[in-house]
């Protein structure tokens, strides 16, 4: 690998590569270190490692390059690439399961194919496809795994690595989506968004996830549950009354939904039990009967209290 290396004919982007294929990440900071960062050279070189440290689910690799000055949006404008290549099996029924992506389901080896398998041309994995999966196949396959609360994206306006930690949960990456999630702008909205989407994808049929998929859901799920009860904590810790009013705050990327309601829908314990959350749920509680209540049907519960079944005798307020 070094005599590779030490070639003058070996370029920064070629070395980059070598040491990620063999996944030496001593050479790769060796290598680094012997360039200018701050070069633009330098810098497209560690973007396009980058890309395929992402594809090829590196997570130590991705935190070093990001480190070292990789671009993340030159990932982020590629992503219809990184989601197509490497597609994990399970992602791929989710596709075929959830979105309107023509997923070729057997391939065969007709006249004339013979001759480009023995050249070495690979042919297309059963349950795969060969085209590429557009942003709007994307945002509708999360449109119907999340259900309403999901809209669209709107542009590359948005976090690269929010959009890139939604991906890696999609993919069941759990180290390279919490990689992500320590980089996003809004940890607390990231770590909810999540929660939620890995128990939606818990929630999905045998035939897209299996059994040993939503082993790996759980542990995603419990893990950015626990950092969405560390943040709030802190957050809580800090200044109580900013806190309790970001929890409040619709959030347009969720259908103008409170973060309290995403966790809600999570069906998140660890987040709806912290002190926060119980203090907004113990003010919006208004248990108790409307007003203007006959007497007579008052009378007729006082005696009989099985009649509370009965919606329409005793209106409660909600």
């Amino acid at each position: 690998l070094k005599a590779l290396l030490n070639k003058n004919t070996a370029t920064l982007r070629s070395q980059l590569e070598l040491a990620l294929k063999w996944d030496r990440l001593d050479i790769a900071k060796e290598i680094v270190q012997k360039h200018d960062q701050a070069s633009l050279k330098t810098q497209y070189a560690l973007s396009l490692t980058l890309f395929n440290a992402l594809s090829n689910n590196k997570p130590e690799f991705v935190k070093f390059l990001l480190i070292a000055g990789a671009n993340i949006r030159h990932v982020q404008l590629n992503i219809e690439t990184l989601i197509s290549n490497n597609t994990p099996f399970h992602f791929t029924r989710l596709l075929e399961k959830h979105s309107s992506y023509e997923v070729i389901q057997d391939q065969f080896i007709a006249e004339g194919e013979e001759d480009e398998e023995e050249r070495g041309i690979p042919k297309p994995a059963r349950g795969s496809s060969t085209s590429m999966v557009t942003s709007e196949v994307f945002d509708e396959l999360l449109h119907n795994i999340i259900g309403k609360w999901y809209l669209p994206r709107t542009g590359f306006e948005t976090d690269p690595f929010y959009e890139l930690m939604i991906v890696c949960i999609l993919f069941l990456r759990e180290e390279l989506a919490f990689l992500m999630w320590t980089r996003t702008s809004q940890p607390l909205k990231a770590a909810l968004a999540a929660l939620f989407l890995s128990y939606k994808l818990r929630k999905c049929s045998s035939y897209a996830i299996g059994s040993d998929e939503k082993v790996t859901i759980r542990a995603i799920f419990r893990r950015f549950e626990d950092v969405a009860v560390g943040t709030i904590n802190e957050a809580y810790e800090d200044d109580p009354k900013v806190c309790m009013i970001s929890m409040t705050v619709p959030w347009e990327r969720f259908n103008n939904c409170s973060l309290l309601n995403i966790a809600w829908g999570a069906h998140s314990k660890g987040v709806l039990g912290t002190k926060p959350a119980q203090e907004i749920l113990n003010k919006r509680w208004r248990g108790g009967i409307r007003r203007h209540v006959a007497f007579y049907k008052t009378f007729l519960v006082s005696l009989f209290p099985i009649l509370l079944l009965f919606r329409r005798i005793i209106p409660f307020r909600p």
